[in-house]
Formats: C-alpha cells, structure tokens, sequence
C-alpha cells in the first residue's frame, strides 16, 4: 500500500531531486556518482535526497511528522 503513495510523492519532486533519490534508492549509486551525474557538488546531492525523502516521507506518513514524538 506505501509504494502508489511514494511514486505520486516522487512525482510531485523536481526532477533533478527525483532522479537523486531514485539512482539512490533504486539504483545503487554512490553520491559521488549521482553527483558526477547530475554535475552537482556532492553535498547538494546529499542535500537534495534527504529534503526530497523527507518530503515523501511527509506525504505518505503525514500523522508520523518529525517533532511529534513524546
């Protein structure tokens, strides 16, 4: 049942932001590749599949929001 939410969630990324979390994800590449990919730094690579994770994460999880632990 997750996996129709995460592919609209992905769908809705840009698609440089999507295509990180997918080659991530999906494929196995290091950030290095991804980056060389993509010809961004590393670290804006890194930047870019955790905002857009958290991002799928927030539409598919919605009640489990960070912060809302006890």
């Amino acid at each position: 049942p997750e996996l129709p939410c995460v592919e609209r969630a992905l769908a809705t990324l840009p698609d440089g932001q999507r295509i990180a979390i997918e080659m991530y994800r999906l494929g196995g590449f290091k950030l290095r590749e991804i980056a060389e990919r993509l010809n961004i730094s590393v670290s804006l690579t890194h930047l870019l599949i955790a905002r857009g994770l958290a991002e799928c994460h927030r539409l598919c999880r919605p009640d489990e929001a960070p912060g809302d632990e006890e």
